[in-house]
């Protein structure tokens, strides 16, 4: 029970105390003066009678007893005085429906009394349970003021933040800024990427180049040795072809000193001498044209020699210059290499910058979406431009009867909706005496009942509703696991917080898409963000998931 709720109770309570305090007090002052009036009639009574009271008890039963002898000694009167005129019984039978009279007034009077008792002991009882109410109020209030101390320091809280969250704020803006410089970043690292990834490419094809250029001196190479070998070959062979031209000599030369000394066979002498010399002369001719041959043989293979020579000197030039430019390729590929690998890890480095700035802004965001829907966007004056009506169900306790205070305070109409009667007419009241500019209307509804939501459109029909904050919702009587929960809760459960939802909000959302405009809040819990699936609550939990 909240302490307004406490308050009221006492109030009616002191109300209705003091209501039969009044009312007893009367009562006591009839009964007094009835008193008085019955014993001056009982005391005239006496006197007329002529009875002594002395000694006679003045209590109920005594009085009576009194009243009756003193009729008996008025009728003993009346009948010894038989000289009594008829003025005198006239006045007796008067006087004895006076008598009466006052009896009657003196029995009602008893019974009165007998209701003030019963009215004091309840009096009594609602003293006894006004001092527990006041014990409990002062608790309660003991309560309060430890809850607006803790309210204090939540305040206090709330506003260092307010402050945080504004300092984040600031840091958010200043974090998209950097989100968008590095996008910029990126876009052109991505650029520089693609074009390192041709300049890659060119200098991939340059490399391909170079190790055909490489191939093919290798092959050159290859050849090379084999030219040397050839060469080896060649000169072997000419220094055969020296030692044969040179024993050809020495041939020659012998044979020209055989031929000078040699003597003329017996057979030739017949011969003539020309003939002699001609065939002599036709041999050395022979001879010579031998020797000019192996000459032009041994220029020959000088000269391939010379030739040879030259194109290995050439090679080697050719493959050393080779060898430099490969040396020369490799150096600048293995520098390009790291440039291309420092390029890439920045970027890297910068990617996985913004992948970290991502994620921090993904965690960040339903707090920063929190403080701007609070503290940006939500303009007071703009929730009359959703409609002059709103819509709060379990609007007499705790959240959904703040909802309704804070609108109302913001000047909108409202429709409470909740089971109970007497607690809307009592908000209803509150809220009028509160803001007395504002109409309120008041439905009472069991959303847990299995009757339809006819009167929930019957009573909004026609009114421009811009807000519905569907807060109703029930909960286990106590901590229960799936299976310990019965069939009649978790279906009152089903019905109220996942049907009853969904009905209203059905009901006046069309409405708010005709208009173009609208709002809805749906009261979730902690039980199904904090703790999904809470083992205790599991049925309450899902279906407070829907409100996510």
């Amino acid at each position: 029970m909240s302490v307004s709720a406490e308050m009221e109770d006492k109030n009616n309570i002191r109300k209705e105390l003091d209501d039969l305090t009044f009312s007893f007090k009367r009562v006591e002052e009839t009964a007094e003066r009835d008193s008085l009036e019955r014993e001056e009639i009982v005391r005239r009574l006496v006197e007329i009678s002529g009875l002594i009271t002395e000694g006679v008890e003045h209590h109920t039963s005594a009085i009576d007893l009194l009243v009756a002898r003193s009729f008996d000694q008025i009728e003993k009167k009346i009948r010894d005085s038989s000289d009594s005129s008829y003025g005198n019984e006239e006045l007796i039978e008067r006087f004895q429906s006076a008598l009466y009279a006052s009896d009657l007034e003196l029995s009602l009077c008893k019974e009165m009394l007998g209701e003030d008792m019963l009215a004091s002991l309840q009096v009594s009882n609602l003293s006894n349970e006004l001092k527990t109410v006041s014990r409990e109020l002062a608790s309660v209030r003991e309560e309060k003021i430890a809850l607006e101390t803790d309210l204090e320091r939540s305040e206090e809280k709330s506003a260092l933040l307010r402050d945080k969250l504004s300092m984040a704020i600031k840091k958010g803006k200043g974090l998209v800024q950097d989100r968008e410089k590095l996008k910029t970043q990126l876009d052109e690292k991505s650029s520089d990427i693609e074009k390192l990834k041709l300049e890659l490419q060119q200098a991939t094809g340059t490399v391909d180049s170079y190790k055909s250029q490489i191939d093919m001196i290798s092959r050159d190479l290859e050849r090379t040795k084999e030219l040397e070998a050839e060469l080896v070959a060649i000169v072997d062979e000419r220094d055969q072809l020296k030692q044969s031209l040179s024993l050809n000599d020495t041939l020659l030369q012998k044979v020209m000193k055989s031929v000078e000394t040699m003597s003329i066979p017996v057979d030739l002498a017949t011969e003539d001498s020309s003939e002699k010399v001609d065939r002599l002369a036709v041999y050395f001719k022979e001879v010579q044209q031998a020797r000019v041959e192996e000459q032009e043989e041994l220029e020959k293979v000088k000269e391939e020699a010379s030739t040879l020579a030259s194109k290995l000197a050439e090679t080697h030039t050719a493959l050393k210059l080779v060898e430099d430019a490969l040396s020369t390729a490799e150096e600048k590929i293995e520098k390009k290499q790291k440039e291309e690998h420092a390029k890439i890890m920045a970027s890297y480095l910068h990617v996985v910058t913004f992948i970290g700035f991502l994620s921090l802004l993904r965690l960040l965001y339903p707090l920063l979406k929190w403080f701007i829907t609070r503290f940006l966007l939500t303009d007071p004056r703009r929730l009359k431009s959703y409609g002059s009506w709103a819509m709060v169900t379990g609007a007499t306790d705790g959240i959904g009867r703040a909802f309704a205070h804070e609108l109302a305070k913001h000047g909108l109409n409202l429709i409470l909706v909740s089971r109970n009667p007497s607690k809307l007419a009592s908000v209803s009241d509150d809220f009028r005496q509160e803001f007395p500019q504002i109409k309120i209307k008041i439905i009472p509804f069991d959303f847990s009942s299995e009757r339809g939501y006819e009167a929930i459109e019957e009573g909004i029909k026609g009114l421009e509703v811009g807000i519905l904050i569907n807060n109703v919702g029930i909960t286990y009587p106590r901590a229960m696991f799936f299976h310990e929960v019965d069939q009649l809760t978790w279906t009152k459960i089903l019905r109220v917080n996942l049907e009853a939802t969904t009905w209203v909000t059905r009901s006046l959302i069309g409405p708010m898409v005709h208009r173009r405009r609208g709002a809805i809040i749906n009261i979730s819990s902690g039980a199904a963000v904090v703790v999904p699936s809470h083992p205790l609550y599991a049925i309450y939990a899902a279906t407070k998931a829907l409100g996510l």
